[in-house]
């Protein structure tokens, strides 16, 4: 309870942390009400992330804008991108009665894989400070290991990678 309530510092970090996933759950509320089964909800967040980062890393906005005006514009294009990314199975649901359930659980990942795309390659190249862990990949390996590299980088402090990647024949380079 200390290091989520602790102090101010902590309960800043923990509300930063905590409002994306609750507004993500009252989004699905709405659509439960409504019958509609959006499993679909975590890659809606993805893509909102994703719109309201590109306001700023592709840059919509001119440079010195203030905050005033990018924070708004950041929500904005956060809505767009999620609400684009959620009319998808709305549109194949209406026009061809495909299944919603199937159809967002599909684009979670299609989400997920997108803002890695962004995130670990051309927004890293222009300076975005978050890059993974370079990995040789051996001959006959999934291509999807690169991925992997997102999750690893995680637990690369701990040790954990060292193990992960002697356990998969990988090797880490320097």
């Amino acid at each position: 309870v200390s290091s989520s309530l602790g102090s101010p510092g902590a309960i800043s970090d923990t509300l930063v942390k905590a409002t994306p996933l609750i507004l993500t759950g009252l989004a699905c509320a709405l659509a439960f009400r409504m019958r509609l089964w959006n499993i679909g909800a975590e890659g809606q967040l993805l893509l909102g992330a994703w719109g309201a980062s590109a306001v700023v890393l592709f840059p919509i906005l001119p440079a010195g804008t203030p905050a005033i005006i990018v924070i708004p514009a950041m929500m904005v294009g956060g809505a767009l991108a999620g609400g684009a990314w959620g009319f998808i199975p709305g549109v194949l649901r209406a026009k061809l009665g495909v299944n919603e359930i199937i159809v967002t659980l599909m684009l979670n990942y299609i989400a997920l894989l997108f803002v890695q795309y962004w995130v670990f390659g051309p927004w890293s190249e222009g300076g975005f400070q978050q890059t993974g862990v370079a990995i040789a990949v051996p001959k006959g390996r999934p291509q999807a290991l690169i991925y992997a590299t997102a999750f690893l980088e995680a637990a690369k402090k701990d040790g954990t990678v060292r193990r992960a990647f002697d356990a998969a024949g990988l090797r880490e380079l320097e």
